[in-house]
């Protein structure tokens, strides 16, 4: 192989490294939101939910209280 051949197939496989390493940010932004995206979620529904635990926890623990 050439000099001038070698410096083509160079050329590239750094545009495909690069289209490579921009796939992967684009996945990883992606993976990044979809997280955000579930941890909300999982943060609004325990938002809902606790006051509605913290009161039935509440109600067995004096239950507890009287019959000792």
């Amino acid at each position: 192989m050439n000099e001038r051949n070698s410096l083509n197939k160079v050329s590239k496989d750094a545009v495909n490294v690069k289209k490579d390493i921009n796939g992967l940010v684009e996945g990883g932004v992606f993976q990044l939101s979809k997280m955000e995206d579930n941890r909300s979620q999982v943060a609004n529904k325990s938002n809902e939910e606790l006051p509605t635990w913290m009161e039935g926890s509440a109600s067995q623990l004096s239950k507890g209280l009287l019959v000792i």
